[in-house]
């Protein structure tokens, strides 16, 4: 963990010696895991480049070296310095006595624009403005990618008089409850890891209502065609996606459990959701296919 620099101390003299003058070292006052929003700005220091949050109070907190910082929570931080944004970092914070702080960078995580009023207690209202901000996040397109997915499967795998209910309750949890549950968990957390939350327990609920255990067996799609095997609790996928002339080979391995299942490979994760009709496919992740081919989508069970 890496939190703050210590600034070489500058040689003094002293009874006609040259010594060197040392700082006593801050002592840690609190130690805890913390969402401070602000303003993303850069120092240069020790040959590096490092993000720190500027609260508008006190010394700017060090969020880490800017190197150590890619993917999402990357783009997120470069998006915010470069346009001046609020944003909300969450993570482990530790504060000395000597009021200076910084969060621990491996644990350091970035929600940008208007995420940063998770705490403000405010109602929350998901928008289609707030939507496209939050879909800067990766968990949360994740989240959103996973529900989506999900309902894909309950028409198929629900009777008709059923599927009215469900569409009735999600119609209901899409105009309030999705808010509602989101504006609560808000006041402990950024909203983009509340509407995070809101989004898996609606997911939990759908899937309870159309998923099975990993099964064994040829699946096909419009577009690909994948082979289970379920040895204990790993299940196995291999496959080809194609488009036209040209082919993608699927393959990975993951843990069997009572949702959704990630499969993961050399080059990234994808995600898969047994039913009783056949399977559902998807991930966020470039998977190297290239070409144009894909392989999410529904699969049925041959």
């Amino acid at each position: 963990m890496r939190t703050f620099l210590f600034k070489a101390a500058l040689p003094v003299l002293l009874l006609g010696f040259s010594v060197s003058a040392q700082a006593a070292e801050p002592k840690i006052v609190s130690e805890k895991q913390a969402s401070v929003s602000g303003k993303v700005e850069t120092h240069r220091e020790a040959a590096m480049l490092w993000y720190d949050l500027n609260t508008g109070k006190g010394e700017p907190l060090l969020i880490g070296a800017v190197y150590v910082f890619t993917g999402a929570n990357g783009e997120c931080l470069e998006k915010a310095e470069a346009s001046g944004d609020t944003v909300t970092i969450s993570g482990k914070l530790t504060m000395y006595d000597n009021g200076t702080g910084g969060f621990d960078e491996d644990s350091a995580r970035c929600s940008a624009g208007a995420t940063a009023s998770a705490a403000s207690g405010k109602p929350l209202k998901l928008d289609e403005k707030l939507h496209s901000q939050l879909l800067q996040d990766q968990g949360y397109r994740l989240a959103d990618l996973l529900l989506n997915s999900t309902w894909k499967q309950v028409k198929a795998n629900v009777s008709e008089e059923q599927y009215k209910q469900i569409l009735q309750e999600q119609r209901q949890w899409a105009s309030l409850g999705r808010d509602a549950a989101a504006s609560k968990y808000a006041a402990s957390m950024p909203a983009v890891e509340a509407f995070i939350k809101a989004m898996q327990e609606r997911t939990d609920a759908l899937v309870r209502l159309v998923a099975t255990r990993p099964v064994a067996g040829t699946f096909e799609s419009q577009n690909g065609t994948i082979a289970v095997k379920v040895q204990d609790k790993t299940v196995s996928v291999e496959g080809d996606a194609y488009r036209g002339q040209n082919t993608c080979t699927i393959e990975g391995k993951g843990t069997a459990g009572n949702g959704w299942t990630v499969i993961e490979n050399d080059i990234a994760k994808f995600y898969v959701l047994f039913t009783r009709k056949g399977a559902q496919v998807t991930y966020i992740e470039d998977q190297g296919c290239g070409a144009g081919v894909q392989f999410e989508g529904s699969y049925i069970k041959k």
